[in-house]
Order: C-alpha cells, then sequence, then structure tokens
C-alpha cells in the first residue's frame, strides 16, 4: 500500500511545480482584479469636487467637501494600488496636490508651492506607486517635476521658455513620462525619459488654435489616446507610443461640441472621457458629462446625467 501512496504524492507534487509558475504568471499578467471604479470631479453641487463610480455609472458618491466659496478638486487620479487618490484643489488658497484614501477620508496635502499665484496641480502615480509626476510654476513659467509619493524630495524635470503643464502621464513601465507643452507655439505632446531627458515630440498639430493635449498611455504600453481639435472641435484620437499610426476615435455631432480628457481602461478594452454631444447650453463647458467608449471608438455610452459639468475621469 505504501508503494501507491508515494507514487500519487509524487505525482501531485510533480503537478503542482509544474502549474505554480503558470498560476503565477497568470496572476502577473492579468489586471488588477479588484473592482475599477471611474473617479472624477463634477460641478453638480455647486463648485468642483470628487466623485467615484462604478464603470457603468451606478453608486455616484462625493469623496470631498471643500469649504469656502470657489473653492474645490480637480483633476483626481487613483494610486496603482486603487487605496488612495491624489487631486488638485485650492481649498487652501492657491492650487496644491493633496491626496485622500479611496473613501474620501484622511485628506492631506503634499505640495506647499512658495509664492503668491504659484501653485501645483495635475499629479499623477508613477506605475509602482512610489512617485508623482505634476505641474507646477514654482519658478515661474509651467513645467513637469516628479515628487516621491509623500510630498518630499521634489524635483523639476522640464526646463522650458513656453509651457509644460495640462498633464504629465507615466508609461506603464514606468521609464517615460508624456505631457503637453506649446514650446514649439502650438500645444502638441512630447515624451521624454522619467529623469527629464530625452524629450521629444509626439504629435505635429499646426495651425491658429489648433492643439493637441489631454491623453492617456494604453495599459499595454503600445498606444496613446489624445485630445485634439486639429479636424474642427475637440475629438479623441489614437496614435502608437511613438506617434506614428493616429486616426480619430470619436465623431461629435452638433457644432460647439467636443470629446475631451480620454483615459484608458485598465484592461485596455474601454475609454472614459468626457463630452457635451448631448448639452443644449450655449456655455462651452456647461453639460459635459462622463461616457465610456470601446478601445477602438465604438459602443459610446452616457454615465452621467446633470446640469452642471462632469469632467476629467480617471479608470
Amino acid at each position: 500500500m505504501s508503494k501507491p501512496i508515494r507514487a500519487t504524492v509524487v505525482i501531485l507534487v510533480a503537478g503542482l511545480a509544474i502549474i505554480a509558475p503558470l498560476v503565477r504568471a497568470q496572476k502577473a499578467g492579468q489586471p488588477d482584479p479588484r473592482p475599477w471604479r471611474i473617479v472624477f470631479n463634477s460641478e453638480r453641487d455647486g463648485h468642483g469636487e470628487i466623485y467615484v463610480m462604478d464603470p457603468d455609472g451606478a453608486n455616484q458618491q462625493r469623496l470631498t467637501h471643500t469649504p469656502g466659496k470657489r473653492k474645490g478638486g480637480w483633476r483626481p487620479c487613483w494610486s496603482p494600488d486603487r487605496t488612495r487618490i491624489a487631486f488638485a484643489s485650492n481649498r487652501e488658497g492657491n492650487p496644491e496636490i493633496y491626496v485622500i484614501d479611496a473613501d474620501g477620508s484622511n485628506a492631506h496635502r503634499l505640495t506647499h508651492t512658495a509664492g503668491k499665484g504659484r501653485g501645483s496641480e495635475q499629479p499623477r502615480w508613477s506605475p509602482d506607486g512610489k512617485r508623482i509626476a505634476f505641474e507646477s510654476n514654482q519658478d515661474g513659467n509651467w513645467n513637469i517635476c516628479v515628487m516621491d509619493a509623500d510630498g518630499s524630495n521634489v524635483q523639476r524635470l522640464t526646463h522650458t521658455t513656453g509651457k509644460d503643464s495640462d498633464g504629465p502621464r507615466w508609461s506603464p513601465d514606468g521609464k517615460r513620462i508624456t505631457f503637453e507643452s506649446n514650446q514649439d507655439g502650438n500645444w502638441n505632446i512630447y515624451v521624454m525619459d522619467a529623469n527629464g531627458s530625452n524629450v521629444q515630440r509626439l504629435t505635429h498639430t499646426k495651425g491658429r488654435g489648433k492643439e493637441s493635449v489631454s491623453h492617456d498611455w494604453s495599459p499595454d504600453g503600445r498606444r496613446i489616446a489624445f485630445e485634439s481639435n486639429r479636424e474642427g472641435n475637440p475629438e479623441i484620437y489614437v496614435m502608437d507610443a511613438d506617434g506614428s499610426n493616429v486616426h480619430r476615435l470619436t465623431h461629435t455631432p452638433g457644432k460647439r461640441v467636443g470629446s475631451v480628457q480620454p483615459d484608458w481602461s485598465p484592461d485596455g478594452k474601454g475609454i472614459a472621457f468626457g463630452s457635451n454631444r448631448d448639452g443644449k447650453s450655449k456655455n462651452w463647458r456647461a453639460n459635459f458629462e462622463i461616457y465610456v467608449m470601446d478601445a477602438d471608438g465604438s459602443n459610446v455610452q452616457r454615465l452621467t446625467f446633470n446640469q452642471a459639468w462632469d469632467l476629467h475621469p480617471d479608470w
């Protein structure tokens, strides 16, 4: 009896030895298994505050309650582990970067930008969660900076006479940072190494008032979705990570309408964005809502329904 038992144990152990690496590899290659939620900011309650909702628009909840008139929070983004949210706020005066827990608790300030009229905005966590890229005019012009996730060790990465701002984004491998700049005249998207070296221009949008701005990397690092008004009103486009193979995803019907601020879903299958395609107001910003679509631009669905605007989604 002992021999068959020993043989069975050997087979089981051998089988586990084969299966275990496959399980580990599968988990390593899968997106975060925890439920994804979309964080965004909205003026539905009078001024900009941070909200979250499920990917289908359900369970919308307000996270921040900023005291004071004309005070609020904007441009929220999730930490890689989905436990914290960084955002910009002028709750204490000039715009600064704050962080809260995922339920809105434990708010604390990360940046302390010196000087009247100075500020720091547009935070974005590195893929490993150890650093945050952001824009700041602490030295005069707006430039891209990075800091440790606790707000320490601030370093300036760009040094241009124009403006380098409106949203730095880390590549999924953490080796590069894209950002928007008007250093060559029009607003276009640039990429640099994570230490600020090797700056390269990715988009070449030309024409008076034309620009390519708000953007986001696909989770596999192969593509970048971005907003551009190169063909008229703002629309969402996608390009390869080297700036090639540009094609348009949205075709927003109507005058003075557009689709803006794309943000890829963690599995790469969908893109959240803002649009006023269903609004009736003459105010450009008044009826912006959050939508989602498949990564190829199909299957557009509206998630928010408010008279005030909902913008800046982060998935």
